[in-house]
């Protein structure tokens, strides 16, 4: 069983490049879904991890004109992973202490020394949205509340990296549009 200081940003961040000569990572990326394979080891297309594919979303909720181009791999999304929410972006902020808090530990975990870390709850307890905390501690309860009414796995794909604070990354304009059609808990990367 895992501290919650295993599943902190600190913690998934201690591996950061340093030896690239560049700060370390300030940023969380994270991506919450309903989850629908028996575990993580389902085969992706192209030979991709799930990090890589939650990377190319990134990329593909940027370009989006339609909602469903938000399906990047339609074999993959939404048959397997239904996102909740775009892929979010938490100011030096792990969003999976506060999950484990909520639904206790997780089913299924990996992580690698990168920090990269993939959790999945069987069975998650309601989740009800947050009063107090960060902008992003309330941020991800949104996501976590619509979790549980979604009845399946519930699944969190995270890893330090990206810019929480470069307009291109953090607030599309199409996005928040589309990703409403979509139905997804929340339209925005980061907190309002």
């Amino acid at each position: 069983m895992k501290t919650p200081r295993e599943w902190s940003f600190p913690y998934l961040n201690r591996n950061s490049p340093w030896f690239l000569n560049v700060p370390s990572f300030s940023t969380f990326a994270y991506w919450v879904g309903a989850f629908r394979a028996n575990n993580f080891s389902l085969p992706l297309p192209m030979d991709y991890s799930w990090h890589e594919l939650m990377s190319y979303q990134i990329d593909v909720e940027g370009q989006a004109v339609d909602v469903t181009d938000f399906h990047s791999m339609p074999e993959i999304i939404p048959s397997v992973f239904q996102p909740l929410a775009p892929v979010c972006f938490a100011a030096s902020w792990s969003p999976i202490p506060l999950a484990v808090d909520r639904w206790g530990e997780p089913n299924e975990s990996s992580e690698d020394e990168s920090g990269r870390i993939l959790v999945r709850w069987t069975t998650p307890i309601e989740f009800r949205a947050l009063d107090s905390g960060s902008d992003d501690a309330k941020h991800f309860g949104l996501i976590a509340e619509a979790a549980f009414t979604h009845g399946a796995d519930v699944a969190i794909i995270g890893q330090p990296g990206w810019s929480y604070s470069a307009d291109d990354f953090k607030e599309i304009r199409s996005l928040r549009k589309l990703a409403s059609k979509a139905g997804w808990a929340v339209c925005t990367r980061t907190p309002d």
